[in-house]
């Protein structure tokens, strides 16, 4: 683990390999489509296997959304694999710390929560949002499911573009040595 006085510029600066700024975009940019590439490609046989099943053959859009979620996996493995074996750093120094994590994501959940629903609060209270009579998506605690499906992507989805952004990418173009 790292000390306080060690920052996580100071920890990619000693990495062996950093790119430059032209090629760290072009590398971000590969992480995210070659990221979805393999995961669309890795998923297909499950894809296929559960298109079968009739509970889901129903319901494709469950499984399309799996499929969109499991190539952020393979996104955040490109950046590991980047990290860890191209430039030869530790994967703690993407920001990963095992000191009280769990309460500090707790806290940031909470926090984002909170804005979220002073957004909502104020979209109501102006009159900008309307709820319909007869809506053609579930309302109130039957919607309950969908709102935690979507909850569990904008997780997965916001830790890879965290991984990608603020874990690799800005700190290796702040670590780059200016020219």
């Amino acid at each position: 683990m790292f000390s306080k006085k060690e920052d996580l510029v100071t920890l990619a600066k000693e990495s062996k390999k950093l790119p430059n700024f032209i090629w760290a975009t072009i590398l971000a940019f590969l992480f995210m489509t070659g990221g979805q590439i393999i995961g669309g490609v890795c998923i297909i046989p499950l894809y296929i296997i559960l298109s079968f099943s009739h509970s889901l053959s129903s319901n494709l859009k469950i499984l399309e959304l799996f499929i969109q979620l499991s190539s952020f996996v393979f996104i955040s493995i490109l950046v590991f694999v980047r990290v860890k074996y191209i430039e030869k750093r530790s994967i703690s120094t993407l920001g990963f710390s095992k000191d009280s994590w769990l309460k500090k994501y707790i806290k940031g959940f909470v926090i984002g929560l909170v804005m979220m629903v002073i957004v909502v609060f104020m979209l109501c209270l102006f009159g900008c949002v309307s709820v319909e009579k007869n809506p053609s998506q579930p309302i109130g605690i039957s919607a309950i499911g969908g709102v935690m499906l979507i909850l569990v992507g904008w997780i997965i989805q916001g830790g890879t573009e965290e991984i990608v952004t603020r874990g690799w990418l800005m700190n290796v173009l702040a670590a780059k040595p200016k020219s």
